[in-house]
């Protein structure tokens, strides 16, 4: 445990004395006694150090006026003194009342001198950071932060705050500080995966074949350099793809061919041709939704009575996705996964699955539906079948439009990346903040530090206002924007609460996050949250 020495004034009340020694302090007989003579020499007089007190800081036996280091924090108390005159009052850098000589913590910050001058030589060497300051280098985050957070507490360029994060200091029962900090956060959509899901039957052979030719080129032409050539601003970091295909009620009604992985040319390797066979005793009953709904869902063929019968997925250990998956194609969890729903038929009026199944399996993901047209001959159903599905999916662009896209012929893989490209730059999202704790300590520290986190809404180039907002956890602070498009600028604002629980002998850190998501489910950025806990002897400003 740090323990800060006793201040003269405290220490002439204990003892019952009075300031009656003309401002000096003596042996209580004979004023200004000692006031010249250094025993230890040390700099400091032995009226000073309280030498009719016969004061010992670090109870060691040895008291202050004969002891070279009175508070044994290895620092020598000429170092600690200020100046050699005997005449001038020691050195508080601080301002506590403990002269610095007596005091643990010169500067305050919450370090022990002896942490902070390693090699005990009352001068700042290398990198070491100051006792004589609180913010060694200047940049606005104290020793103790940069020290508790693993910054270079030297160097100004690099600091919790500089990196993009959120730091509290949270003394115990008293006020943190600072009361609220505010950050911008990056809104693009990082990570998209996409599952293809073809109609297979004969009328679409063109279409497949664009699809498998042109496939790759897609992916490349929207990912980020240096994987693709996409623009930025518009490019996703990491898109995955995968395919799925369906057929007739009675062959072939799902076939999942390839999980969602990072191989662009991938879907050329397993793409299959069309099927241009008889249709089966089932009649030429495509199973649209059926399909949407396994693909979303990883469910079987189940009991829909005359459909041929397939198994479900169960596990997705041995995808690229790994445990976390989901979905037959194993959708990565903080994914936005996308099913590119490829046809020239409309759906089937009595399809086991139905509209509200196969949307609501998707929409249990996060998944959006968006709707690709071959060339048919019943345009206008299968636009209207394919926009609500897509708009029970929330694949709606921000003019209220169902995401559907004319790709007939030789146009379906571009149709595919007009699609993307429209989820990246026009696709409303509800984007929310949420607060989870980091393992790796005995303390949840969002719950024993957190008190809420909000929106904030500012007309500035890092943030945006006039925006809708809402209060997902009931909490009376809204802290999800609930239409935004992907690149918004945004901001949150965490407000931290009075520690009451947490007591420590050592500055300790303990870690948060701030993750935002969209639509719950894909994440657009995370930002660390620091509380930084100080021991007993620190006093918050």
């Amino acid at each position: 445990m740090y323990r800060k020495g006793f201040s003269t004034l405290a220490l002439m009340l204990l003892v019952g004395c009075s300031t009656s020694f003309g401002g000096e302090f003596g042996d209580g007989k004979n004023d200004g006694k000692w006031a010249n003579i250094d025993s230890d020499n040390d700099g400091i007089s032995d009226m000073h150090e309280d030498r009719g007190f016969k004061y010992d800081a670090d109870e060691d036996g040895i008291p202050d006026y004969k002891d070279t280091d009175s508070d044994n924090d290895c620092i020598p108390d000429a170092a600690e003194a200020g100046d050699s005159d005997l005449s001038t009052p020691p050195r508080d850098v601080d301002g506590d009342g403990t002269p610095d000589y007596r005091d643990l913590d010169t500067d305050g910050d919450g370090l022990p001198d002896a942490d902070e001058d390693s090699n005990c030589n009352g001068v700042l060497d290398g990198a070491e950071t100051s006792n004589l300051s609180q913010d060694t280098d200047e940049d606005g985050a104290t020793d103790l932060v940069e020290v508790a957070a693993g910054t270079d507490g030297v160097d100004p360029a690099d600091n919790p705050q500089a990196n993009g994060d959120f730091v509290f200091v949270m003394p115990y029962q008293a006020n943190p500080s600072p009361r609220e900090d505010d950050l911008d956060f990056a809104t693009e959509l990082k990570a998209v995966d996409l599952y293809v899901l073809v109609d297979r039957s004969g009328s679409m052979s063109d279409e497949i074949s664009s699809i498998r030719n042109n496939m790759d080129s897609v992916v490349r032409n929207l990912t980020c350099a240096p994987a693709g050539n996409g623009q930025p601003g518009e490019c996703i970091q990491e898109l995955w793809s995968g395919l799925g295909s369906y057929t007739y009620y009675g062959r072939n009604p799902f076939i999942h061919h390839l999980d969602v992985q990072s191989n662009p040319g991938a879907i050329r390797n397993v793409m299959p041709g069309a099927d241009t066979g008889n249709c089966d005793s089932s009649g030429c009953t495509e199973p649209h939704l059926e399909a949407v709904f396994s693909a979303a869902s990883g469910q079987g063929s189940g009991l829909c009575q005359g459909l041929a019968s397939y198994s479900g997925r169960f596990s997705c250990n041995d995808s690229p996705a790994g445990s976390g998956g989901v979905g037959y194609p194993c959708f990565r969890p903080e994914a936005l996964p996308v099913i590119l729903l490829a046809t020239d038929e409309p759906f089937t009026n009595n399809s086991c699955a139905g509209v509200q199944g196969a949307a609501g399996a998707a929409f249990q993901i996060g998944a959006k539906v968006i709707g690709i047209r071959g060339n048919s001959n019943e345009n206008n159903a299968v636009i209207n079948d394919l926009s609500q599905l897509a708009g029970l999916t929330g694949a709606i662009d921000a003019g209220g439009n169902p995401l559907v896209f004319a790709g007939a012929n030789s146009g379906a893989a571009s149709a595919i990346e007009d699609a993307v490209r429209t989820v990246t730059n026009n696709l409303p999202l509800a984007i929310g903040g949420v607060a989870v704790d980091e393992p790796g300590d005995d303390v949840n520290a969002v719950e024993s530090f957190v008190d809420h986190i909000e929106t904030l809404q500012v007309d500035s180039p890092e943030c945006s206002t006039g925006l809708e907002a809402s209060d997902s956890d009931g909490d009376g602070y809204a802290d999800v924007f609930t239409a935004v498009v992907a690149g918004t600028p945004l901001c949150w604002r965490v407000v931290p609460k009075v520690n009451e629980t947490v007591t420590v002998d050592k500055p300790t850190l303990y870690r948060a996050k701030l993750d935002v998501y969209a639509d719950g489910v894909t994440l657009l950025d995370s930002r660390n949250i620091f509380f930084v806990v100080p021991p007993t002897l620190y006093v918050a400003e």
